[in-house]
This record gives C-alpha cells, structure tokens and sequence, in this order.
C-alpha cells in the first residue's frame, strides 16, 4: 500500500491489451456496501437507543464516529509523517541557520560597513527574505518532478486519444515563458519593496531613539504625517 505496489498487475495487463470491465478488481470486503451499510445501520440504531434512553437527540455523526472512529484516528497519526511535515521542518532549519548567519556577520561588520547597513535591512532580511526558504523547500522538489511528470502524462495520453495529447500539452508549455516573464516582474517588484520596508524600518528606528526629543518638542503630530506615508 505504501508504494502502491498492488496496481501493478492491472498496469501490466494494460500495457498487453486494453482494458475492459471484466479486468477490474473485485471489491475488498471492507470495500463492499452491504458491510459498511450494515455496520453503519447497527451503530445508528445503538445511538438512537443510547440517546432517547436518556432523552437526547441521536447524532449521525456520533455513530459514524463509532464505525470509522479508529480510522480517524489512525489517519491522524499518518498524518503526523506526511512529507509536508519533514518540508517544513527542512525549511525552519534552513531559515534559522540563515539567520543565524546573518547575525554572526552582523557582528564582524567593520565601522565602513556598520555605516552603510541600517537596522532596518538586517530585521528586514531576519523577517522577510529568508522567509522565502521555506517556501522553496517546499516547491523544489517540483523542478524535476514536474517535467517528468509531463513526460509520462504525455506519453500515455498520446496512447489513448493520439496526436491531439500533443499538441494539448503544447499549448501548456506555451505558458512556461508567460511565467517567467511574470516571475521576473514580480521580482523586480519584490525588490522595490523590499527597499520601501528598508526605508520604512530605518525610519521606525530613528524615531523610537529620539521619542524623547520628539515628545519634547510635541512633534508627535509631523512624525506620524512622516510614518503614515512611509507605510503608503
């Protein structure tokens, strides 16, 4: 079940000949509507007993739960080592080694340098763009994936319906250079506002070190003009 071992007789009589209904497998007993129905009937009759026993309404969801409970649970904890897990786990590691990084670089930065980075590119860096890690985890695995993926696909449609399965998944491929016209947009924006949260945080920064000055004087009014169109 794991590696979905059992469909490979049916996919070695279809590669012999075409499949028919005769092929099919029979239905596992589990599988069968007559014991599902049954067992489904007993738990709701039980519920309905159990319930106006003791003057409640009986609950279709209650005796469903007593028929699949352990099935729900023992999907939970699959759950719990699906491949979604160890991505985001990979991810959290890749972004808190980057930031820890980050940090160490921080502190060997020269004065010459301490001068031309602002507070705001380092938070911005440790909040948003190693951020993106784990997202990549994420989707990397679809570079190589993906193509192949098509290359089967293709393959066997071309198989059942002919030339047509091409020239479809042509027309798919057509949108490739569409996307990556629209990836590089979004990236040129990505920048800009990575620059605009750059400016926004040194700005934030400044005006909580100098809050005494600013209360001082009762700038609060002009300062917050400043802040609110930072954040436009």
């Amino acid at each position: 079940y794991i590696v979905f071992g059992w469909v490979l007789p049916i996919f070695y009589k279809g590669s012999k000949k075409e499949l028919g209904p005769e092929d099919l497998y029979q239905p596992l007993t589990a599988h069968k509507s007559s014991k599902l129905g049954n067992d489904l009937c007993r738990a709701w009759e039980d519920e309905v007993a159990n319930k106006r026993a003791k003057g409640k309404e009986p609950s279709l969801l209650h005796a469903g739960f007593r028929v699949f409970g352990w099935n729900i649970v023992l999907l939970g904890l699959i759950l719990l080592v699906l491949e979604l897990a160890f991505k985001l786990h990979l991810g959290m590691k890749l972004r808190v080694a980057a930031c820890s990084m980050i940090y160490r670089k921080s502190l060997r930065l020269s004065k010459t340098a301490l001068g031309d980075t602002t507070a705001g590119q380092v938070v911005n860096l440790l909040s948003n763009d190693v951020g993106r890690l784990d997202l990549a985890v994420l989707f990397v695995h679809y570079l190589w994936i993906g193509p192949l993926e098509t290359i089967v696909v293709t393959y066997l449609m071309y198989r059942e319906i002919g030339i047509s399965a091409v020239f479809g998944v042509i027309f798919l491929l057509m949108f490739i250079p569409l996307q990556a016209y629209l990836g590089k947009k979004t990236s040129v924006l990505r920048l800009q506002t990575a620059l605009r949260t750059d400016e926004r945080v040194r700005l934030m920064n400044e005006i909580i070190q100098g809050i005494q000055v600013i209360k001082m004087y009762t700038w609060e009014k002009p300062f917050a003009k400043l802040v609110a169109l930072a954040r436009k």
